[in-house]
């Protein structure tokens, strides 16, 4: 099993999607029946299923892939130099045991 999503962060809404493979189907039964969820039999869907769109509220259209956005080009942080330090003489002796 798979899920995804994000649900309830930091106050927000979300939705979690799970994907339950065939060989998963009694595992699912118990986790719907242990945590009361209401999917007994999961819908067999695949991705050209007009219900994952629907359910989901995707556009029909949406392609595969999502474009990148545009990131503006930030001004180069300048490193400012650091002040030569002294060197110093050290004070301790290294202990023998």
């Amino acid at each position: 099993m798979h899920r995804i999503g994000r649900t309830a962060r930091a106050g927000a809404s979300g939705i979690a999607v799970t994907f339950v493979d065939w060989d998963e189907l009694t595992r699912w039964s118990h986790i719907n029946q242990a945590l009361d969820l209401g999917f007994p039999e999961p819908q067999e869907t695949y991705s050209s299923s007009d219900h994952l769109y629907t359910d989901l509220g995707i556009a029909k259209e949406t392609k595969s892939r999502i474009a990148k956005t545009k990131v503006e080009k930030k001004e180069p942080v300048k490193k400012s130099e650091r002040p030569v330090r002294e060197k110093r003489e050290r004070t301790r002796t290294k202990r023998v045991r």
